[in-house]
């Protein structure tokens, strides 16, 4: 029988994550509400002492429309979160 072996991209648990060093980026799923336009990937600043913290630093308009909304594996289904930006 196959030994269960854990995902090597998660922490052991909420301790050893608060030990790791801090995230400086963030990758987040934009999904658009109008379903005529594509939705996109985009990068949020998280280091605290950039000038650009807290804000969308690069984003990737996906090739096909409705990309980011279907089912898939990896980081992004992991992390996706919805981003509402103003103008859209």
């Amino acid at each position: 029988m196959p030994r269960l072996i854990p995902d090597q991209s998660f922490y052991a648990s909420p301790t050893t994550a608060m030990d790791a060093p801090r995230e400086q980026l963030a990758y987040v799923a934009m999904l658009n509400p109008d379903p005529s336009r594509p939705d996109a990937i985009g990068v949020v600043d998280l280091d605290p002492g950039a000038s650009t913290y807290g804000q969308l630093v690069h984003r990737l308009d996906m090739p096909v429309i409705g990309t980011v909304r279907q089912p898939a594996d990896g980081i992004l289904s992991l992390t996706a979160r919805r981003v509402q930006l103003d103008h859209w």
